[in-house]
């Protein structure tokens, strides 16, 4: 986690936590917003810091009504970055050559969510994230869904 705090402070991004009624995370530009009522676990943590971390750098917003296709476009450069920033191609290679193979495992590892592991392991071996059967993200089930556009 420590790495993430310092690349906000690297790009001016305040980080906020604290009590939030309609999301367990948002963004805005230069500040990132974290519902810690949640009761994150790690993992949920460092996911949801970097994905909000991502749409600041990516300064990748949209406002509620957007077309989907905006939104989606902003939901994969945002998780683009955190791939990138959680999961690093070079230090995934190095954990696979450890004999570190499943997702789950891989996960466990870096310390992110195994459906994002999984987003990230097809991310690196086609460069998009339009999946066949996209993992399940979290705000999928809340009407979200972040799915085919890269």
């Amino acid at each position: 986690m420590h790495e993430l705090y310092e690349e906000a402070e690297r790009n001016n991004i305040r980080i906020y936590v604290g009590s939030l009624p309609a999301a367990k995370a948002l963004s805005i530009p230069g500040y990132v917003a974290l519902d810690w009522s949640l009761a994150y676990t790690m993992t949920e943590e460092r996911y949801h810091t970097g994905h909000e971390l991502g749409h600041c750098i990516r300064y990748a917003f949209y406002m509620k009504n957007d077309p989907d296709y905006i939104i989606k476009r902003c939901e994969n450069k945002a998780d683009k970055w955190a791939i990138k920033k959680l999961v690093p191609e070079d230090e995934l290679e190095e954990a696979v050559a450890m004999g570190i193979t499943e997702p789950w495992d891989l996960a466990e590892y870096f310390v992110v969510p195994q459906w994002f592991m999984e987003l990230a392991i097809w991310y690196y071996r086609t460069g998009s994230l339009a999946m066949p059967r996209r993992p399940q993200h979290p705000s999928s089930a809340a009407g979200h869904d972040y799915g085919n556009v890269s």
